[in-house]
């Protein structure tokens, strides 16, 4: 059994799992949204500081660096604020995992692709079922848990627009210098508070 052909499969459902921990991590914390973005952008900044050359940290270095970045703190501060005043998580983590559909809306919209009808109709029933999963939820909506989704909704729509300008714009990029790309900004924003 040759395990490297399963890694893909791991890390992404390792990725999954940690992000969906995530929100139980940012519900139980006493940390503030902006302290826990810190806290999230932050200690990639640190670590990538460690692998990259002086050339490599340079803001400016594509056109669309701080952009990028700064999509990133606005969608981690979404994500953040919706975890923690949410009443239910689950519903938080289904709209933000909702991202992929945004992505192609972007793609069909801004960049023009044409799509096949599977992928279209696959678009569609992922709607309908993200729409049929939320209205069976059993839960009482308040204003904090309308405000919530709202913010699990926009840090998808911007997911799926940043997905977008990542794969046009920072392909040359290596992971390390995309992981501080998407980070360096918000850390310095939120370094004040």
């Amino acid at each position: 059994m040759n395990i490297s052909l399963y890694l893909p499969f791991l890390y992404v459902i390792l990725a999954a799992f940690i992000w969906g921990l995530t929100g139980v991590f940012v519900k139980i914390s006493d940390l503030s949204v902006l302290q826990l973005c810190l806290l999230r952008v932050g200690m990639p900044v640190l670590i990538s500081l460690f692998f990259l050359t002086k050339n490599q940290l340079c803001f400016f270095k594509n056109k669309y660096f701080v952009f990028i970045s700064v999509l990133s703190v606005l969608r981690l501060g979404l994500q953040i604020f919706s975890f923690k005043y949410t009443s239910s998580l689950g519903t938080s983590l289904v709209l933000i995992y909702c991202w992929p559909m945004f992505h192609y809306m972007v793609l069909m919209l801004c960049k023009k692709e044409r799509f096949s009808g599977l992928i279209l109709g696959c678009l569609l029933t992922s709607f309908v079922g993200v729409g049929l999963s939320l209205a069976e939820q059993s839960f009482t909506w308040d204003l904090a848990t309308g405000i919530a989704s709202l913010a699990a909704l926009g840090s998808a729509v911007i997911i799926g627009v940043n997905t977008m300008l990542i794969k046009e714009h920072c392909k040359e990029l290596s992971s390390m210098e995309t992981v501080y790309m998407f980070n360096v900004v918000g850390a310095v924003m939120l370094l004040p508070f």
